[in-house]
């Protein structure tokens, strides 16, 4: 963000290994066309070789609320401009995405889906339409609340035609329970994390100290829908239940024991948990001292030894070498990650 004179502009300095996924050129050529149709009024140049881009400034600029009525039917009449011109953008011609953004949603996606019937899986972004697309037998809703009239109109889309895929509902765990009660009937699978016990460290490591008495609450609410049991398909799929996730982090093992008791003691130690230790530090960010190194095994013995000693007994914990094995590796042509989780017996 910098000024000249009286003029506020963004400047976006592309993250290392972004060229691996992010077709730049039809990036470049989408927001160009964006701009001509008035679309996008802050569009100002990019540079497709090198990735950086630079648009206007617009202060206190927000998402669209999803339950403001006006506020939707002026974002949906900016889709139908692009929708109803003839833009074209060479780069994207035959591309999916690019079929999803200029015909809409359902007039793709859907018909895509039911080519594969049961087979594929859809990630849904909060502040993005379709974006990840894999043959698998779920719908994965990476999702913030705000994502509820997102879901809500996504799943009825598919019931209609006949779609029934399992709905695992990917979270941060910082939820609302309102939005939660609202969303129950179309969730079949919740995978939130329990990041922090600690109102301290989470207000330093996330900015958000009252994480641990909202993801508390979310957590009982989804233990409510759900209960402890994970029950499975023919194919040892999962169909319906409650897995929770925590990351290990270096130099917190009492915030991992204490994540650990809560959930014993307001939940069941009958709930699938998921123990990670795969943390490791990213390159080039500024991190606090103890986040600059990984787990010791000593430190990850003492949260294993307490998962074990509170009773938990169903879900997956890792290897400590997780660190090396759960790092995306965008220059490979073989498989993303690495091995896989120990699991826990029930």
């Amino acid at each position: 963000h910098f000024a000249v004179g009286a003029d506020e502009y963004v400047y976006r300095h592309p993250g290392i290994g972004t060229e691996k996924f992010i077709n730049r050129t039809a990036e470049k050529d989408a927001d160009t066309v964006a701009h001509e149709l008035g679309i996008d009024r802050t569009f100002i140049y990019e540079d497709a070789e090198e990735g950086w881009k630079v648009s206007r400034f617009v202060p206190n600029a927000r998402n669209v609320d999803p339950l403001n009525q006006d506020e939707v039917s002026r974002a949906m009449a900016l889709a139908r401009t692009l929708h109803e011109s003839d833009a074209q953008i060479d780069a994207l011609a035959d591309d999916f995405t690019y079929n999803v953004h200029r015909y809409g949603f359902y007039d793709v996606v859907v018909p895509w889906l039911e080519r594969w019937k049961g087979h594929y899986r859809l990630g849904v972004l909060s502040d993005a339409m379709p974006s990840i697309y894999h043959r698998s037998s779920s719908l994965t809703a990476i999702a913030l609340t705000d994502d509820r009239v997102t879901i809500e109109i996504i799943v009825d889309g598919l019931h209609q035609r006949g779609l029934y895929p399992t709905i695992v509902y990917n979270s941060n765990g910082y939820e609302s329970v309102e939005v939660l009660q609202q969303i129950a009937p179309y969730i079949d699978i919740y995978l939130p994390d329990y990041k922090y016990s600690i109102p301290d460290l989470a207000r330093r490591y996330s900015n958000a100290a009252d994480y641990p008495d909202i993801a508390q609450r979310a957590l009982a609410e989804m233990y409510n829908q759900k209960g402890s049991a994970l029950p499975t398909d023919d194919n040892n799929l999962a169909w319906r239940g409650l897995i929770v996730r925590h990351l290990v982090l270096p130099g917190q093992t009492d915030n991992s024991i204490r994540c650990l008791e809560w959930i014993a003691d307001n939940l069941s130690p009958n709930i699938h948990v998921s123990l990670m230790a795969q943390y490791f530090p990213p390159q080039g960010i500024t991190l606090p001292d103890q986040l600059n190194r990984r787990l010791t095994e000593e430190e990850y013995s003492r949260v294993t030894d307490a998962f074990y000693s509170l009773g938990f007994h169903r879900g997956w914990v890792q290897q400590l070498d997780a660190a090396d094995n759960y790092q995306p590796h965008f220059d490979s042509s073989s498989t993303t990650f690495g091995n896989e989780q120990n699991h826990v017996n029930s």
